[in-house]
């Protein structure tokens, strides 16, 4: 049950994840339960593009018979298609120890200027992601290499959106969790095993009809405006109103703003003396 100021969820069974005990369920148990687990936020990440901003191991409760409960819904990060696909192309970039599909999945989630550098992150990421492919949650923290891959973006100018920073700490709750329940799995693993599901999901959600009416629109849209631009566009060169700007990396006002008309494209022709 639910209302805009309540929120009500059923009796869960069980213990937080932090406080089991390491006799309390077989090893088989637990790496069901922890795969479970990341199955489950994926599909909010990837498919639903809702998911559970704060899933700590005290939010996780683990029954005796080991059923996993996610509770306290009180933070929930909502993202958008293209955020959701460049966070997946992220994590199947570290998996698969790709370190150029890793930086532009991030670029995509992010903006970039004229003094970004991208080749300079691209080279970055190339030389940090092996490090990181094939480690268990026992040797790697995840939540620190996805601080890391921000901080060489930060240094290289590439702007990430505050919604990045929310499912990056949700990734990172996940992995503590994970952590107290099974160490020994690794998130690479678990991406190539939900990869199948996740695509074919997304797949079915963009040729969803709603989705579709979507595209439909931006092609018509696309038509309509498309003759109307055209002509702006010549009317300012017709009229000398065509202005470009060039933006250097050395900030030289002097370059920053320059407007060619066809008189000044004549200026330095002389004429040789017959």
């Amino acid at each position: 049950m639910a209302t805009p100021r309540v929120l009500v969820q059923t009796l869960a069974d069980g213990q937080a994840a932090h406080r089991l005990k390491e006799d309390e369920l077989s090893r088989k148990q637990r790496k069901k339960i922890a795969k479970e687990f990341v199955a489950y936020m994926f599909k909010g990440f990837f498919t639903d593009r809702t998911f559970h901003a704060d899933p700590h191991p005290g939010n996780v409760l683990v029954s005796s018979d080991g059923k996993p409960h996610v509770i306290d819904w009180g933070m929930v990060g909502r993202i958008d298609r293209s955020m959701s696909a460049g966070m997946l192309g992220t994590m199947i970039g570290m998996a698969y120890n790709d370190g150029p599909a890793l930086a532009q999945s991030w670029i995509r989630m992010s903006s970039t200027t004229p003094w970004s550098d991208v080749g300079g992150y691209t080279a970055d990421i190339t030389r940090f992601v092996p490090h990181v492919t094939n480690a268990s949650l026992a040797e790697l923290n995840f939540g620190v290499a996805l601080t890391t891959v921000l901080a060489f973006s930060t240094r290289r100018g590439i702007q990430t959106t505050p919604n990045v920073s929310i499912l990056g700490k949700a990734v990172a709750n996940m992995e503590g969790t994970v952590r107290h329940i099974h160490p020994d799995l690794k998130l690479s693993d678990s991406i190539r095993d939900a990869l199948q599901d996740i695509l074919l999901d997304m797949a079915r959600d963009l040729a969803a009809p709603e989705q579709l009416a979507q595209y439909g629109l931006h092609a018509l849209y696309a038509l309509t405006e498309g003759p109307g631009q055209s002509a702006r566009l010549l009317d300012d060169v017709t009229s000398r109103q065509l202005t470009l700007h060039n933006h250097t990396r050395f900030h030289d006002t002097r370059f920053s703003k320059t407007a060619f008309t066809p008189a000044l494209l004549a200026v330095g022709r002389r004429r040789r003396p017959g």
